[in-house]
């Protein structure tokens, strides 16, 4: 039979586990009211979380962010970082705040699906945001820090989308040697019928179709919008 551990026990669990991960927060944690502030908010994130994505509370860890710090009246602080690791399975997830919705959504880190930079990819305020996002079958609607140049290396195609555009075809080509045209469609030669005339905006429409096999195609003069 499977026992819970007591209070104790993982009171004790808990507090080693913080100190591994975040030694210098952990120890200094009472040395000021800021500091003291921070760690009571950083809790109420954990127990904000957990209850969002039903995991225990200690399985959720709040850590000074290495990389993001943000302003305040006496100066920059650390983000928040928040770290997740799933009792069954030991997969750790990590988010940080989404600031357009404090304290009650975030934005999950995950390795961005073009250039695998781990970046801010989408919300998260519930567990079933995280599952859309893990559901094969549908769609994750991207944040709009995702397609921050910041984050991503300079090449990457999710902010730098690259469009690759095949010249079309000519309905006509000349066939070797001679005055004759083909039809690029069908094959049938000299069945290319065509006039030009004026269009809107003093543009000039210049259609031609091929009479064996129906098909038109043709393209317009802009110089007269120029």
């Amino acid at each position: 039979m499977t026992t819970t551990p007591g209070l104790a026990v993982r009171a004790v669990r808990a507090a080693r586990a913080h100190r591994a991960a975040d030694p210098d927060g952990f120890r200094h944690r009472h040395d000021t009211q800021d500091t003291w502030n921070r760690w009571a908010r950083r809790a109420r994130v954990t127990r904000t979380l957990a209850t969002a994505l039903q995991v225990p509370v200690d399985a959720v860890l709040v850590t000074d962010d290495p990389h993001r710090t943000y302003p305040t009246r006496t100066g920059p602080v650390p983000g928040d970082l928040i770290t997740i690791t799933d009792p069954p399975t030991g997969r750790t997830w990590q988010f940080i705040p989404d600031h357009t919705t404090p304290g009650q959504a975030w934005l999950l880190l995950a390795p961005c699906p073009d250039c695998t930079t781990q970046i801010p990819l989408t919300r998260i305020a519930t567990l079933t945001d995280l599952g859309n996002h893990l559901d094969p079958r549908t769609h994750t609607h991207l944040a709009d820090h995702a397609r921050d140049p910041a984050h991503h290396n300079p090449d990457c195609t999710l902010v730098h989308p690259t469009t690759t555009t095949t010249p079309r075809e000519p309905l006509f080509t000349p066939v070797d040697n001679t005055d004759d045209l083909r039809c690029t469609l069908c094959g049938a030669i000299n069945t290319a019928e065509g006039e030009s005339f004026e269009s809107i905006g003093g543009t000039t429409e210049r259609p031609e179709r091929c009479t064996a096999c129906g098909t038109t195609d043709g393209d317009c003069d802009l110089s007269a919008l120029i």
